[in-house]
């Protein structure tokens, strides 16, 4: 099947962007400049359903895992409040962003206020992420939030956690935070972010399982993104047998939590095949659902889903604006310093420039940058082909 005749399916059928996707992947005779034509035309037919804002520059923490180096608030500038809202302003009113994410790095009261500022608008949807220790400062205003919800990073139980996060105590003082949280009544809103490591996938499901009896039922799960060399250490990444084990534990353990929700997301075209290698059943048997493939089972009013969201789809997902207002790729925080091909554009200039949400993201996919998700798609159609 040629690109053309894909298309011209998708134009009759809509597929979803994801089995656009695997149409990409799996034609043998698609050429690189068709398999460039095809993702860009499903990140401009399928633009960004959520603005990603990594809003401060700045975290006191160096975890193990963390992407971000050290020297990040060196080469990437906070922008003031009121530069923030007239960038927020722009998304909302000309390109359509009704779900907004503020990343993980230094909370602060900025953060909060503009949860708050963007909650003033109709219809949208507001989140952050943050974990124990970041959110005791800052508390009595986390509880007063209008946010949608609330991702609090938990990485396995008191030991590992502690160690992956460099951070001791930090553990028992995230607990009190998210026993404060349920006692407060936000309880749906919560999830709890895990991320994992050779250091600590011994004991996540002992911390769902902790978490769970405290009153936590929602949890997501994602193996540690080894960036193509910057941090974290390689060593870091769990083996595809210990990896396919702990979604088998899972598996066989979920039924008996209360009320819970898991999620394992798979991104990096590594950890795709780990799964389609050592669990084909579960991935030749996952289902098109948006932009994930998704395998689900609900057993005891519990929920497991294992979802597989491409990198070289993350243009489609999430509209990433770096700390000092520019619109970057992904994963290339982990660099400190961006370089000029990693990055789109200054956010005020471009929304300036295309006013309309379907003609900015016409011209945002024909941008030389783009071609950092091309070649995120060729490395997934070689390592799932290989």
């Amino acid at each position: 099947m040629s690109l053309k005749e894909i298309l011209e399916v998708n134009e009759i059928n809509r597929e979803s962007p994801i089995g656009l996707w695997k149409s990409l992947i799996e034609t043998p005779d698609l050429m690189r400049e068709e398999l460039s034509e095809g993702l860009r035309y499903i990140s401009a037919q399928y633009p960004p359903d959520a603005a990603e804002i990594v809003m401060n520059a700045a975290c006191q923490f160096d975890c193990h895992h963390c992407i971000y180096p050290k020297d990040y608030p060196k080469f990437n500038k906070n922008l003031e409040l009121r530069v923030w809202k007239e960038i927020f302003k722009g998304l909302y009113e000309r390109l359509g962003f009704r779900t907004f994410v503020f990343g993980g790095r230094g909370l602060n009261k900025d953060t909060l206020e503009a949860v708050e500022y963007l909650k003033g608008f109709d219809d949208t949807k507001v989140g952050f992420i943050a974990d124990g220790p970041q959110m005791e400062r800052f508390l009595s205003q986390i509880l007063e939030s209008p946010a949608d919800w609330i991702d609090v990073s938990v990485d396995g139980m008191a030991e590992q956690h502690d160690t992956q996060r460099k951070s001791p105590g930090s553990f028992y003082r995230s607990v009190e935070v998210l026993e404060k949280l349920l006692g407060y009544g936000r309880t749906p809103m919560v999830a709890i972010l895990s991320t994992i490591t050779t250091i600590n996938q011994e004991s996540l499901l002992e911390m769902v399982e902790y978490l769970n009896k405290i009153g936590l039922s929602n949890f997501h799960i994602t193996p540690v993104g080894i960036l193509d060399n910057y941090r974290p250490s390689p060593n870091l990444r769990p083996s595809q047998d210990d990896f396919n084990n702990l979604i088998d534990e899972f598996k066989r353990e979920y039924q008996n939590l209360r009320d819970s929700f898991i999620m394992f997301h798979i991104a990096s075209g590594r950890y795709i095949r780990y799964l389609k290698d050592g669990k084909p059943e579960m991935y030749h048997t996952m289902k098109a659902d948006g932009k994930q493939l998704l395998w689900s089972e609900e057993l005891n009013n519990n929920e497991f889903h294992v979802s597989i969201t491409p990198s070289s789809l993350t243009a489609s997902r999430e509209f990433i604006i770096n700390s000092n207002g520019d619109v970057i790729t992904a994963e290339v925080v982990g660099m400190g310093k961006i370089p000029d091909q990693y990055i789109f554009g200054d956010a005020h200039q471009m929304m300036a420039t295309y006013k309309n949400r379907d003609r900015f993201f016409r011209h945002y996919v024909q941008l030389p940058v783009f071609d950092f998700y091309i070649g995120k798609l060729m490395q997934e159609r070689g390592i799932l082909r290989s």
